[in-house]
């Protein structure tokens, strides 16, 4: 029988041991307020995603994460674990 549920980030972490991991690493993000600012975005273009993308979507090697909807799911738990970004910047 072919499973037919989506997969929630939970599954995913079940397939995956790193996604925890990485789930784990954003959470411990702090925004230290003595810095002039705090840029989320920064850290999640240049460290975080760059790793979620070799564990899901079109590339995995799990093919059980190699879909869109996999992605997305990832990528809304992981993002959304960082604190907002604190700066003037309108491009965050």
């Amino acid at each position: 029988m072919v499973e037919t549920r989506e997969l929630t980030f939970e599954d995913a972490c079940k397939i995956d041991l790193r996604l925890g991991v990485l789930l784990y690493t954003i959470e411990h993000v702090k925004d230290d307020k003595s810095e002039p600012f705090f840029c989320a975005s920064r850290l999640w273009y240049g460290v975080f995603k760059p790793v979620m993308c070799d564990i899901v979507g079109w590339d995995a090697e799990d093919k059980r994460l190699s879909s869109s909807r996999v992605y997305d799911v990832c990528y809304k738990k992981l993002h959304g674990a960082l604190p907002d970004c604190r700066h003037k910047s309108p491009f965050c």
